[in-house]
C-alpha cells in the first residue's frame, strides 16, 4: 500500500443498501475537499448496490468498486483499507452521510496537529430521509474526550466514544493497530478504537459544526439489534482482557483498567445472560458481579429490571 500525500481514502462497506448508497455517495462528491479516492466494497449484495455504484463510477474516476463474498462488516472494511492508498482514512457506512466539509475540516486538523492521529466530530440521528436533517438530533454515546493512553482507554472501557464515520485518522495508524477484528459480529469499531488507545495513539474531538456527520435511523440498522449488541460489548470486553493481560510487561501499568474491564464484563455478561440467555447462567453471573464489584443492591435492581424486559418481550 503506497501512500499518497494529502489524498483522503473514503472507505464504503455495502451490503444490500443500494436504496441508501446513492444518497451517501452524493455526499462524497459534495466535499469540499477534492482530493479524494472512493472505495466502495459491495459486502456480497444481491440487490441493486452493483447498479448504483456503477453510476457513480461513470460519473467520477475518483470512485472504485470491489464485488466479493459477504465477509461481514469488519471484513468488507478491512478490504477497502487493504486497497487505500490515501494517507488519510474515512469510513463511511452506506447509509450515512458527511457533512460537504467534513473531510476539508479534519485533514486541516491533522495536518497542522502532527501529534494528533485521530481525529473527530460529533454526530447527528436523522430520521431517514434527507429533507429531515435540519431537525436531526445529536448522538452522545458519551462525553468526548481528547488525549492519548489511559485517559481515552477509561473512556472506550465505559462505551464507544464515537460513530464509526465520525472520525478521520491517519493510515499509519494500521500499521501498529492492524486492521479490524473480523471475528466480531458488532462493536468492531468500538475494538479498533481502543486498540489505537491502547498503542498509544493520540485522539481528538474537534467540536466544529462544519465537520458533522449523520447517522441514518431507517429500522434495519445493525444498532437496532440488541441482543447483537450485547454479545458484542460482551466480546469487546473480553477482547479487551486479552489485550491487557498480554502485555505482560504492562500488567502493572494496566492495574486500574484491567481491574474496570473486569468489573463492566460482569454487568454486561450478567445483563446479556438474564435478558437473552439462560436465567440460571444469569443468576449466577450476578453473584459473580457482586463478588467482584462488591454492588449487592445495584446488582439486584439492575437484575430485576433485566429479567422484567425480558418477561415483557420488550427485549
Amino acid at each position: 500500500m503506497t501512500e499518497d500525500t494529502h489524498l483522503v481514502s473514503v472507505i464504503i462497506p455495502c451490503f444490500n443498501y443500494g436504496h441508501l448508497l446513492h444518497e451517501t455517495l452524493e455526499s462524497v462528491l459534495a466535499q469540499t475537499y477534492k482530493k479524494w479516492e472512493c472505495i466502495i466494497v459491495d459486502d456480497g449484495s444481491v440487490d441493486n448496490t452493483q447498479q448504483v455504484a456503477k453510476k457513480y463510477l461513470d460519473l467520477d474516476s475518483r470512485f472504485r468498486y470491489i464485488h466479493q463474498k459477504n465477509m461481514g462488516l469488519a471484513g468488507a472494511r478491512n478490504t477497502g483499507l487493504k486497497l487505500a492508498s490515501g494517507l488519510f482514512i474515512q469510513l463511511l457506512d452506506a447509509d450515512d452521510i458527511l457533512t460537504a466539509t467534513k473531510i476539508e475540516r479534519h485533514v486541516g486538523v491533522l495536518e497542522t496537529r502532527p501529534d494528533v492521529d485521530l481525529v473527530y466530530g460529533s454526530v447527528f440521528a436523522f430520521d431517514r430521509h434527507l429533507s429531515l436533517l435540519e431537525s436531526s438530533k445529536q448522538v452522545l454515546l458519551q462525553a468526548p474526550q481528547s488525549g492519548s493512553g489511559h485517559t481515552i482507554m477509561l473512556s472506550l472501557l465505559e462505551n464507544n466514544m464515537f460513530l464509526v464515520h465520525c472520525a478521520l485518522f491517519r493510515t499509519s495508524i494500521l500499521g501498529d493497530v492492524g486492521f479490524f477484528n473480523e471475528g466480531m459480529i458488532t462493536c468492531e469499531d468500538w475494538n479498533f478504537w481502543f486498540r489505537c488507545a491502547f498503542s498509544s495513539k493520540t485522539f481528538l474531538f474537534s467540536d466544529d459544526n462544519y465537520s458533522k456527520v449523520f447517522v441514518r435511523n431507517h429500522g434495519a440498522n445493525m444498532s437496532g439489534n440488541r441482543k447483537n449488541m450485547w454479545i458484542g460489548r460482551v466480546h469487546f470486553h473480553k477482547e479487551v482482557t486479552k489485550l491487557l493481560e498480554g502485555d505482560k510487561r504492562g500488567l502493572a501499568d494496566h492495574s486500574r483498567i484491567i481491574k474496570r474491564n473486569k468489573q463492566l464484563l460482569s454487568i454486561v455478561n450478567t445483563r446479556l445472560e438474564l435478558t437473552y440467555g439462560n436465567t440460571i447462567k444469569g443468576l449466577a453471573s450476578a453473584v459473580n458481579r457482586i463478588w467482584i464489584n462488591g454492588d449487592f443492591f445495584e446488582t439486584v435492581r439492575d437484575s430485576l429490571y433485566w429479567m422484567k424486559e425480558r418477561l415483557l418481550n420488550r427485549t
